[in-house]
């Protein structure tokens, strides 16, 4: 009793360690006056540009000026902050940041409805395991944070415990969960084909399971379609502009090795179940066999997206809570019969912190640099400097590494500047065999705006692509910049370069 004791307040003391840890990392992202990533501010840029009355999507068969691949809730969960707050930097990462936060509440919280002990304190530890693993993919702008948080949700509309199911509520959770998360990834429904498969497995009958299933298929659906309803968020555009980045880009063999080695993390249960196997083989063994089962096929569907260039193993990240949920009912299955299962348990959830070390280092790397380099300040001295006639665009320089700098770039749309074109999408439609909207080159070409930031001491939009397929810009673009614009100063970071012709000319 006293070993159980001293286990149990051993890792009660682990987790509220990894929480007070996890805490520390999301103020620190929320207090960030910068983005770690170039797809977190072309999140925030089309949330905000919707609010003015621009399309969430361009236009069927219209070219692309924007790449607005995610379901239209990404970006219209960040317009609500701003409607609240304004546009800034912070109100943009407030969401995700938001969603991580409530994604470890609702996991706690749940564990405290249910039986628990040290395995419910080591079920803590490996969901806070998970989520440094991940990071910054678990809290940053981008979809991902939600889908965690809507997979926790809908695991904790589960029963208490494993009896029969009783009532449609927690179908009705499962489904609005579902319909929210595809209106995030459209792919984003195979995260919950294991929470699926635990309630089926506490179903009575067949025909109490069709009748779930129904109910998830049709309010899942209603949901899903709610967000077309807003005005400039097209279905239709929606999957036209989504196919164009999408269709025709095959697996890279190496995002796919890489994405396996995330993968097998989360068959941890599998190795739990064998264990249990060894030991029990009755009614338990066989629920739990059937949702391990799914989580597995569930990872196997997964990987095709996570193999895709420019995607990488997060795409496989909101499963993580089914695989700590799984392991946990695996742990509380076994009793004294089996006890490695809780060990193995406690050593992955140990083993997980401890992988994630490197990454945390990393992280932390990158909070530095960002905080060092001060890019937002520099944008915003900049704007400070304008006339009241002038207007400014980001524009991007020679490297990759100074392309982090332009980052900051929603903050110039924040201010009331106009918004024409960025790196990232010249870079996609490229990758994908799109032609680059010539009214591109054309805008530089006449001196549509006024200013151009390019970063210091580099050569004007020469930066190679990071699909490795050559400069970004084409020469055209660049003589075309050049002979419109000269080099007017500099601010610390970047480089003024100001129309010839004094004013920028009319359209």
């Amino acid at each position: 009793m006293r070993a159980q004791r001293l286990s149990r307040g051993a890792a009660r003391a682990a987790a509220a360690a990894a929480l007070a840890y996890l805490a520390y990392v999301l103020i620190r992202y929320a207090g960030l006056d910068g983005y770690l990533d170039h797809m977190e501010p072309n999140i925030a840029i089309p949330a905000w540009l919707w609010l003015g009355g621009r399309p969430l999507y361009p236009a069927a068969g219209a070219e692309a000026d924007f790449v607005t691949t995610y379901g239209p809730l990404s970006y219209l969960i960040g317009a609500g902050v701003y409607s609240l707050a304004g546009g800034s930097i912070a109100a943009s990462k407030a969401g995700p940041l938001l969603a991580a936060a409530l994604a470890i509440v609702v996991f706690a919280i749940t564990l405290l409805r249910r039986p628990g002990g040290a395995l419910a304190a080591i079920a803590v530890v490996a969901f806070a395991g998970f989520m440094a693993l991940f990071s910054p993919h678990a809290f940053w702008n981008r979809p991902d944070p939600y889908l965690i948080l809507l997979v926790t949700v809908a695991l904790a509309s589960l029963p208490r415990t494993e009896t029969s199911a009783q009532g449609l509520a927690p179908a009705i959770v499962i489904a609005v969960a579902i319909g929210l998360a595809v209106d995030l990834k459209a792919h984003a429904f195979v995260f919950f084909l294991p929470v699926i498969a635990r309630l089926w497995a506490v179903t009575p009958t067949a025909t109490n399971a069709f009748r779930l299933g129904a109910v998830i298929a049709a309010v899942s659906l209603a949901t899903a379609l709610a967000p077309f309803a807003l005005p400039g968020v097209s279905l239709a555009d929606y999957v036209a502009n989504m196919t164009r980045f999408v269709a025709g880009v095959g697996g890279s063999a190496e995002v796919f090795w890489k994405s396996l080695r995330y993968g097998a993390l989360l068959l941890a249960p599998v190795v739990a179940l064998a264990i249990l196997a060894a030991r029990r083989c009755d009614a338990v063994l066989a629920r739990e066999a059937f949702c391990v089962g799914v989580l597995v096929l569930s990872l196997g569907l997964l990987l095709y997206p996570a193999s895709r260039p420019g995607s990488g193993a997060h795409q496989l990240m909101p499963l993580f809570p089914v695989a700590v949920d799984a392991l946990l009912r695996l742990g509380r299955a076994a009793h004294s019969r089996a006890p490695l299962v809780g060990a193995w348990f406690a050593a992955f959830a140990l083993g997980l912190v401890v992988i994630s070390v490197p990454v945390q280092k990393r992280l932390h790397r990158q909070f530095a640099v960002i905080e060092a380099r001060a890019a937002a300040s520099d944008v915003r001295a900049v704007i400070a400097t304008l006339g009241e006639d002038e207007t400014v665009e980001m524009g991007f320089g020679a490297t990759l590494t100074r392309y982090h700098d332009t980052f900051v770039r929603p903050l110039l749309i924040f201010a009331g500047q106009p918004f024409t074109f960025e790196a990232m999408t010249v870079m996609e439609l490229k990758g994908v065999g799109q032609r680059v909207p010539a009214r591109f080159a054309a805008h530089v070409g006449i001196c549509e705006t006024n200013i151009w930031m390019i970063p210091k001491g580099e050569a004007p939009f020469a930066m190679s692509s990071y699909w490795g397929d050559g400069p970004v810009f084409d020469e055209v673009f660049r003589k075309g910049f050049l002979d419109a614009y000269r080099r007017d100063r500099a601010s610390r970071l970047f480089d003024v370069w100001r129309c010839k012709l004094g004013a920028a000319a009319t359209p």
